[in-house]
């Protein structure tokens, strides 16, 4: 009765009805609540969805039986060769479909259809090379970043060959550890190209230098790989036969300390067994000349091989590296080792080493400063450094203290004073903040005698300017401004000589610019400071 209601039904209803009743007969058939009738009848029903019209219904009873052990496999299969958009919920989750069946449906299907099989929770090896070779850059990153994938090396350097330009695919692969290095370095230079027409493109540098620096890098990432292959024959050949196995970064492995790579590079080269080339780079004279012309090495590179190779037995890598890096000694001999020969000839090998020696002395610049940032260097003070920081590196009142307690003949100037004092970048603030509350005499004895005073008997008039005024009842009271000229045209004439012309009458009037009286205020500023002085 209830397929018999469920075809009554299905014949006449509209879509959202077919949709009600196929789920309702796709829930009461996997839950064997089928009452009287036979699971039989209640397949041939639901295969007479799978030629409704309306995609929406086939859609539904896909979603229903996706995820079923228990579903008809005839229903699976025709609904895995559906549209994309109801075969895509049967191919990404169906546990029943073999291999067989999804490589059938990915060669026939769609993108969607192959990025649903590359969703998968487990792609076995076949699966994963089919898809490498006809699914587009979207379904494969989906696939790479798959954990359930399992994917051989071929696969991956397909994959590299078929969408070399496409971005998230190579991140997808760089980020795994099961890259062969082969294929890494085909990343590489994949991306070297990339990076070169994006530049020729744009116009930010010019063509030939853009090629240098790309090409510098490359071979940089290159030695990496080759120093971390766990099968360097397999490597040297892949660079053969694409064309990267260049002389340029053969002389790199020998300035980096490193003779292994050109080892094998010879090996390939030459056809020699590798004990036999091991013999000769250590003994080398005649028959390492012979094998280098054997190999088809370029002759005006000879000499900087030569040196190099001894460099390296004598002076070695200078301790061990968890990276290649080219090593500025060994270089330095290669150098006086090309400068014997032919000036004519050896002056582009002479500009390629010169070249290498800047790279390794920016490296070697780059790891001190490192070096210096992580073993804890004092920090450098900037004139942009919030001011509630500065007191844990400089106690200044501490310092003015002892300046204004000590003779300046007798006590050395610290070396705050000297980077603090005259530098124009600091704020006035600065000096407002984190000079003690002392009269003005003390703040601007402070800067002063230090700065701009060039002879060393200052040191009385630094005392008597610093000392501060006792209040005395009995005293004659002398304005502020009189007071200030006295003192300062006494420092003048103690520093410049009695015969010049007394600066409170000229170039320090600046200073009376109060409406009523100076005010010691007036000396916090630097700028008003620096144009008394």
């Amino acid at each position: 009765m209830i397929v018999r209601s469920f075809l009554k039904w299905y014949q006449s209803a509209p879509v959202p009805g077919r949709i009600e009743a196929v789920e309702a007969m796709a829930d009461a058939y996997l839950g064997d609540c089928l009452l009287d009738a036979s699971p039989a009848e209640a397949e041939a029903a639901l295969t007479v969805v799978l030629d409704d019209v309306s995609p929406a219904v086939r859609r539904a009873l896909a979603r229903k039986l996706a995820l079923s052990e228990r579903a008809p496999r005839h229903l699976l299969i025709g609904l895995a060769h559906d549209e994309a958009d109801v075969s895509s919920l049967i191919l990404a989750r169906s546990p029943q479909l073999r291999d067989a069946d999804l490589i059938d449906c990915a060669r026939t299907g769609s993108a969607l259809s192959h990025l649903a099989i590359a969703l998968r929770f487990e792609i076995s090896a076949t699966v994963s090379s089919v898809l490498a070779e006809i699914a587009g850059g979207e379904a494969l990153t989906a696939l790479c970043r798959n954990p359930g994938a399992e994917i051989v090396a071929e696969a991956f350097a397909r994959m590299v060959d078929r969408h070399p330009e496409h971005g998230e695919l190579r991140e997808a692969l760089a980020v795994r550890d099961d890259l062969p290095s082969t294929v890494r370095q085909s990343l590489v230079a994949s991306l070297s190209t990339h990076l070169l027409s994006f530049i020729g493109r744009t116009g930010l540098i010019d063509a030939a230098r853009a090629e240098r620096v790309v090409g510098d890098s490359r071979e940089q990432a290159t030695m990496l790989l080759a120093f971390e292959a766990p099968d360097l024959g397999d490597f040297i050949e892949h660079l053969r036969a694409t064309a990267q196995l260049t002389p340029s970064l053969l002389l790199r492995g020998v300035l980096c300390g490193d003779e292994t790579l050109f080892g094998a590079a010879l090996v390939r080269l030459s056809g020699m067994t590798p004990k036999r080339v091991a013999g000769i780079l250590k003994t080398r004279g005649p028959a390492f000349h012979a094998l280098y012309n054997k190999a088809a090495l370029p002759g005006h590179l000879f000499n900087a091989f030569e040196a190099g190779l001894a460099a390296v037995r004598s002076i070695g890598r200078g301790g061990a590296c968890e990276a290649p890096m080219l090593n500025r000694a060994i270089i330095q001999a290669v150098l006086a080792g090309c400068l014997a020969g032919d000036e004519a000839t050896m002056r582009p090998v002479l500009a390629m080493l010169r070249r290498f020696d800047a790279e390794a002395a920016r490296e070697e610049a780059r790891r001190l400063t490192a070096d210096l940032l992580r073993d804890g260097a004092p920090a450098v003070i900037i004139g942009n450094e919030p001011a509630a920081e500065l007191p844990a590196l400089i106690d200044l009142q501490a310092l003015e203290s002892e300046i204004l307690a000590a003779n300046v003949e007798e006590m050395p100037a610290p070396e705050t004073v000297g980077v603090m004092a005259p530098s124009a970048e600091l704020e006035s603030s600065f000096f407002v903040e984190h000079l003690p509350e002392a009269d003005v005499s003390a703040r601007f004895s402070y800067v002063v005698p230090e700065i701009y005073m060039p002879e060393a008997e200052v040191a009385e008039p630094v005392a008597a300017v610093s000392a501060p005024i006792e209040d005395n009842d009995d005293a004659p009271v002398v304005p502020d401004e009189l007071r200030y000229h006295d003192e300062l045209d006494s420092l003048f004439a103690e520093a410049f000589g009695a015969d010049r012309r007394a600066p409170s009458t000229d170039s320090l009037r600046v200073i009376e610019r109060a409406e009523d009286r100076l005010d010691e205020s007036y000396f916090a500023n630097w700028d008003l400071r620096r144009s008394a002085a």
